[in-house]
């Protein structure tokens, strides 16, 4: 299907992460658009296969937008190496005759749920079948998510981040571009929530001051499920998900009431007081609870970003306790954002006492950062990362707190342009000259 105008690159990807249900499209359903038949030989010379969806789950308003046909009529063909690998698995099709190869993709398509994909182009989008469910298709259907959980977390510790709010939950194949859920599924359980985006694409957190509700319910759930893909996601009729608010009023159960929880917090404070004086052991829990309330606040209400709170404290200490803390994890994770909250949190301002450094792949060593003395001048030039400044700042007051973000850091040859410092660091406190 030609689109009516380019996608740009991040909803693209949202939607590669996305799964649809559907029917193969009647001619009833092609009425009023210039499609003559729901499959067909694409030209007169040619192998490749078309054939026409139509959409019975949700498209979301920002995908919609784009597509030429406002029916939810969605096209796909053999030239897919998706698609012809799943006819070929089925029906053999490359090795069907050609006058039977029309009439046996019509057979293996009709009165079957469709479990598909979509793969955007420049200017076209294209179905990709994922699988083909043995189901008479329902009028429309609505998506379940189940939350996807790192390993060694159980239920248990999906829970805790439900009833405590604001904690981040993946939903692996339900991107923002979809409406927040009213219900995910996890083990023979259904939960009942109502949801924040964020702007990781498939982390969502409940919303505080809204109580999620939940009960068992395993079999009469999968009685329902008329598709699914993985534990990911579930795909139900939409006239079903009236029984399922019902059979929660009716079953349901007040999940933060349910679930007792302490906070890990304020435990991991008390659980490891070190040497500190046990008289001043109150007030030290006292201010650092404080520091740290206040930091993951910061990250989850202003910048709508969610870590595991043993993570942010473990940052934490390995700040305080380290001379140099390196930030790991894919991109886009917030790993440069966490270091800029925390250095807010501790009351330090952007371009002052804070400084980031993009660290580019053609540094090679320290005038990189530090600049360089003209010999024929006499003139030292200071490199544009503004280091040189914040150092001298910061022996002029070396009773307050700087902070220095190398953004990207592992992009050069760390060893080559921080050499001076690695030395450095590892000389006491009086010996640390930097020339």
């Amino acid at each position: 299907m030609r689109l009516l105008n380019k996608m740009n690159p991040e909803l693209e990807k949202k939607i590669k992460d996305s799964y649809f249900v559907g029917r193969l499209a009647t001619e009833e359903d092609l009425s009023g658009t210039f499609l003559d038949r729901p499959i067909k030989f694409i030209g007169e010379n040619s192998d490749d296969i078309q054939f026409h969806i139509k959409c019975l789950s949700p498209i979301p308003e920002e995908v919609s937008k784009h597509l030429t046909f406002q029916n939810k009529i969605l096209t796909g063909n053999t030239r897919s190496r998706q698609n012809l690998k799943i006819f070929n698995n089925k029906i053999n099709l490359d090795r069907l005759f050609f006058t039977e190869r029309i009439e046996k993709v019509k057979e293996l398509l009709s009165d079957k749920l469709i479990v598909f994909k979509l793969d955007p182009k420049p200017e076209f989008i294209y179905v990709d079948i994922a699988k083909i469910e043995n189901i008479k298709p329902g009028t429309s259907y609505s998506l379940i998510p189940g939350p996807s959980l790192k390993i060694g977390e159980s239920i248990e510790d999906l829970e805790t981040k439900l009833a405590k709010k604001g904690y981040p939950i993946t939903l692996k194949y339900y991107p923002n571009i979809f409406d927040p859920p009213e219900f995910i599924y996890f083990e023979d359980y259904l939960y009942q929530v109502d949801m924040n985006q964020s702007m990781n694409p498939t982390t969502y957190s409940q919303k505080d001051g809204v109580d999620v509700r939940f009960m068992k319910i395993g079999d009469d759930f999968a009685d329902m499920v008329h598709a699914r893909i993985d534990g990911d996601l579930y795909f139900v009729e939409l006239n079903r998900l009236g029984d399922l608010r019902d059979k929660m009023n009716d079953e349901g159960k007040n999940l933060t009431e349910h679930y007792s929880y302490t906070d890990p917090v304020e435990d991991h404070l008390e659980s490891r007081p070190g040497q500190i004086p046990e008289d001043n052991l109150n007030a030290f829990n006292k201010n650092e609870f404080e520091f740290l309330s206040k930091f993951l606040k910061k990250a989850q209400n202003q910048y709508r970003l969610f870590y595991n709170e043993k993570d942010m404290i473990s940052f934490h200490i390995s700040v305080k306790t380290n001379m140099l803390t390196i930030i790991g994890g894919m991109s886009g994770t917030g790993k440069t954002q966490l270091a800029k909250i925390y250095g807010e949190t501790l009351g330090l301002e952007l371009g002052k006492r804070m400084i980031i450094v993009p660290i580019s792949p053609s540094y090679k060593e320290p005038n990189d950062i530090l600049g360089f003395l003209n010999p024929s001048t006499g003139v030292y030039h200071e490199s544009e990362t503004g280091l040189v400044s914040l150092l001298l700042e910061a022996e002029k007051y070396s009773d307050r707190t700087f902070m220095v973000i190398f953004d990207e850091m592992n992009l050069s040859q760390v060893e080559h342009w921080f050499s001076p410092f690695i030395s450095l660091l590892e000389l006491d406190e009086d010996n640390r000259y930097l020339t």
